[in-house]
């Protein structure tokens, strides 16, 4: 959960400060991080603390939900036609 949560940290950190460049990318970390936060009391064997367990679903729900609504937006960005000048 910590690791998780560290790396979520760090991608985000990452986004903030490189907007534009690999947005595809980052946003889709974002995505499949949160898929491996929501299944980690599972995989990790701690579904029964429920504490930790909620907070992983909520923080993997969470970041999913907004690295997968992040994705068209940056998709229509990125295939807009260039400005002339």
């Amino acid at each position: 959960m910590v690791i998780l949560g560290g790396l979520t940290a760090l991608a985000a950190l990452y986004s903030l400060n490189s907007p534009g460049e690999r947005d595809t990318l980052s946003e889709g970390s974002h995505a499949v991080l949160g898929v491996l936060l929501f299944i980690s009391p599972w995989v990790m064997g701690f579904a029964d603390l429920t504490g930790l367990a909620w907070t992983a679903w909520i923080a993997g729900v969470v970041t999913a939900v907004s690295g997968l609504l992040a994705l068209p937006q940056i998709s229509s960005r990125m295939h807009r036609p260039a400005a002339s000048h």
